[in-house]
């Protein structure tokens, strides 16, 4: 029995362009009429079809689809679904750090407001960052190739701020610098090329808290975490190195934004710094 290409799509419950698909990959070949240039198709056309619906049920791309049509040896089976197997499992074992992570930020979006400017002790992995702001102004280095891969690579990547531990004590403006960044622990679940451009942040305690800024604030000032320097003077602190930020979200309030910042301060008490001066 000779078919259109209409009525076998219809018969078959597929559509033509798969049809069409399947042809081009060599699946199928349906007699052509030189005359017309209709395609008929026969019923081993149906069963080659139905047998690539079956392996394609198994998540078996086409290319493999099409050679199996063709060489269908129980080997080659068993090796093709043993491939797909491990494909799956491999995308489930992802998908579960995927899960992890926005159930991770889900957590602490919905907790911020109950976090503002409160303090407690967090300790943080190795930090690896790419800077691309200098405070406002973008970077012409890195390159755009190698910015869209950290992009690309959120939720994992976060936007990261650093100031400059110096500056905060200084009369002037705060020197800071925005960036990308990872957890050092998630770095291998990411395609990223650590090079010399990148920053390494060493794991630490930190003293952490959580700030909001308006977004119509061009820069980043002392102001804002006039609390934070208030808090380390009334418990004894002292800074011990550069402040790393994380941005968390941003929200939108009638006609004005206003971001939710994580600040991370390395600290050590006035006192052991004083009797390591000693």
């Amino acid at each position: 029995m000779k078919y259109t290409i209409g009525k076998f799509s219809e018969i078959l419950g597929v559509t033509v362009d798969t049809l069409r698909l399947y042809e081009k990959r060599g699946i199928i070949d349906p007699i052509k009429n030189k005359k017309n240039n209709y395609r008929y198709f026969d019923d081993l056309d149906a069963k080659k079809v139905l047998l690539s619906r079956w392996y394609k049920s198994l998540r078996i791309n086409l290319n493999d689809v099409a050679d199996l049509v063709h060489n269908s040896s129980l080997p080659n089976i068993v090796q093709k679904i043993e491939k797909t197997r491990l494909d799956l499992e491999e995308k489930i074992r992802r998908d579960m750090f995927l899960l992890n992570k926005i159930t991770e930020i889900q957590k602490e979006i919905s907790e911020i407001k109950s976090n503002l400017y409160q303090f407690r002790i967090k300790y943080l992995p190795g930090i690896y960052r790419l800077k691309h702001t200098n405070c406002q102004m973008l970077l012409e280095t890195p390159s755009k190739a190698e910015v869209s891969k950290w992009v690309n690579s959120f939720p994992y990547t976060f936007r990261c701020i650093r100031i400059k531990k110096e500056s905060i004590f200084e009369e002037h403006s705060l020197n800071y610098t925005w960036g990308l960044a990872v957890l050092e622990n998630e770095l291998p679940l990411l395609d990223l090329k650590i090079n010399n451009t990148i920053e390494y942040i060493r794991s630490q305690t930190y003293l952490s808290t959580i700030l909001l800024v308006n977004e119509s604030d061009k820069c980043f000032s002392k102001s804002s975490i006039q609390f934070v320097l208030d808090y380390l003077k009334e418990n004894g602190y002292s800074l011990a190195g550069d402040v790393i930020g994380k941005l968390i979200v941003t929200e939108t309030v009638g006609t004005s934004e206003q971001s939710y910042l994580e600040l991370n301060m390395p600290v050590c008490n006035a006192k052991d710094s004083a009797n390591e001066s000693a």
